[in-house]
């Protein structure tokens, strides 16, 4: 997870452990979250563990924030998009 966490992060240029609810840092959590989950297929509590929140912090984070986000900004889908690719091209070399 360190490893997505590092990646997310340089990518976003922000620190994703800042607490804050700032639009570009939930952002950026909330694309953690899912590369998290969705590559990495680690539980709602470990993810949140490692940036010291709540599961349900997590859950909400992937099931309400990032859709609304990606469905209205399209910048940000665009950022999204471009953040998976970069785990594609990985897991072709894996």
């Amino acid at each position: 997870m360190k490893h997505f966490r590092e990646i997310v992060e340089k990518h976003f240029k922000l620190d994703i452990g800042r607490r804050t609810r700032n639009h570009d840092y939930v952002f950026a959590r909330a694309c953690y979250f899912k590369l998290c989950r969705e590559i990495g297929g680690y539980g709602y509590a470990r993810i949140g563990k490692t940036l010291s929140i709540n599961h349900a912090t997590v859950m909400h984070g992937l099931k309400k924030a990032l859709p609304a986000i990606l469905m209205h900004d399209n910048f940000k889908k665009r950022e999204h998009d471009r953040l998976l690719n970069k785990f594609e091209h990985y897991n072709k070399i894996k």
